[in-house]
């Protein structure tokens, strides 16, 4: 396999993050990626890698404690990986089926735009995206897509719901498998906090797009992992004229215009009424 980008070079100080043990140079830059766990983790599937990186030129071996010297084969402000796989058609099996049954582990990896790994059909990671709506500021981005089970990630995905048709994408403090985080860290606290702060805006954005009811109201259902984000703006929740109804914006209390109601039961109460009236128009006249 074979990977080139044209993002932060590499530097003495990066290959000894990679090839040392405890050591990351992402800590103190703020980079994804500890220990340089994910990098190793490149020997469960292939015996050498090559890098190459303007005059940082070597590969590493499974077996060696040391590292070969290479030939120069890019450009300097470029760096390429070349993974010689050890069981190269069963991994690449392995590898398209792991990819493709879970796009979403992509959702945030805007400049991956397609994958090709040779005899398999293309993963086509941008017409998987074109399907959301993107919030982004300097704090967080979020993903919306109607029906969608929410995450939150770090570039890429946890295995932490949301209960919201919306993911989190965010440089969150994470565990060292990558999958969850401790809520109670300042660090994740302060992003949390962020976005409750911002949440109301944050669906007022995503309604100049989705006119769908049903979608909508997700975005308010209290459920038992968003309660954080939906409980502490309710109020205003309910006051947003987000509600397209023949054509007049109406907000949550206008339609229901009764406190009983909870937000998940609206699409239905809607529907039945505007069914009844039709149906007994002439009738009232």
């Amino acid at each position: 396999i074979e990977y080139k980008h044209d993002g932060l070079p590499f530097s003495l100080k990066h290959i000894d993050g990679i090839t040392a043990v405890g050591k990351s140079s992402k800590i103190s830059e703020g980079g994804t990626g500890k220990f340089g766990v994910g990098f190793k983790s490149i020997f469960g599937i292939c015996d050498r890698v090559q890098v190459y990186n303007g005059d940082a030129n070597f590969s590493l071996e499974k077996s060696k404690f040391y590292f070969d010297i290479l030939e120069k084969r890019v450009e300097s402000d470029e760096t390429l990986f070349v993974i010689e796989l050890s069981r190269k058609r069963d991994l690449c099996a392995e590898i398209y089926e792991e990819l493709s049954k879970d796009i979403s582990n992509f959702l945030f990896l805007k400049n991956i735009k397609l994958i090709k790994i040779e005899g398999f059909p293309y993963i086509n990671i941008s017409e998987y995206n074109s399907k959301h709506t993107f919030i982004k500021n300097d704090n967080y981005e979020i993903a919306y897509r109607p029906g969608m089970i929410g995450k939150y990630y770090s570039l890429f995905k946890t295995k932490i719901d949301l209960d919201l048709p919306i993911s989190i994408n965010s440089n969150f403090e994470l565990n060292t498998a990558r999958d969850s985080m401790d809520f109670n860290r300042k660090a994740n606290r302060d992003i949390i906090n962020k976005i409750k702060d911002d949440y109301v805006e944050i669906v007022k954005e995503i309604a100049k797009d989705e006119k769908d009811i049903d979608s909508l109201c997700e975005l308010m259902a209290e459920k038992e992992n968003n309660k954080s984000f939906v409980s502490k703006n309710l109020t205003d929740l309910r006051a947003l004229k987000i509600f397209n109804i023949d054509n007049e914006l109406l907000s949550y209390s206008e339609i229901c215009n009764d406190s009983t109601f909870i937000i998940s039961e609206i699409p239905s109460i809607i529907k039945d009424l505007n069914f009844r009236s039709e149906e007994h128009t002439s009738e009232l006249q």
